[in-house]
């Protein structure tokens, strides 16, 4: 009976915090390594930093007409892209190259495209190419599907 009243307790709070902010759901795309958390928007070389040295890097002339080059650091199973925005490595783009790493709630490259709507829901769009794409207000996570499995994976910037 106990339990009973304190699960009936937890969801009466529930429901008053979902009230209190107007019903709407707060959602973070964030890709992790092991206990590193990269997301578009955060510092590359702080996730640099904690993950240590990347396989490979590339440094291209800044598309934005900057000092600082543009870099795409590349570690095992994914890479991301960042640009240099006002003296900070920020990242704005991370790619699952292979199915090794998955996404923090566990889809990875091969998994069904039944499987990715299981997961995040119904609340996406669908380009032309297929490719389902979820918004969290910052940045997007896309699904690239190519026979009704998993092809790609992407965190862009919104």
């Amino acid at each position: 009976m106990k339990r009973f009243i304190s699960l009936a307790l937890l969801l009466a709070m529930l429901v008053c915090f979902v009230g209190c902010d107007g019903g709407s759901e707060t959602k973070n795309y964030v890709f992790k390594s092991g206990d590193v958390e990269i997301k578009v928007g955060g510092d590359a070389n702080a996730a640099v930093s904690a993950l240590g040295e990347a396989q490979n890097l590339v440094e291209t002339p800044s598309c934005g007409g900057g000092a600082e080059p543009d870099r795409e650091y590349t570690y095992a199973g994914f890479k991301f892209n960042t640009v240099n925005e006002n003296g900070v490595n920020k990242i704005v783009k991370i790619v699952l190259t292979d199915d090794s790493v998955s996404t923090p709630e566990g889809i990875s490259i091969g998994d069904g495209r039944e499987a990715v709507i299981e997961t995040y829901g119904e609340d996406y769009t669908e380009n032309a190419s297929g490719t389902l794409v979820y918004t969290d207000g910052v940045s997007q996570l896309m699904f690239g599907i190519m026979d009704g499995s998993v092809s790609a994976i992407h965190y862009v910037e919104e």
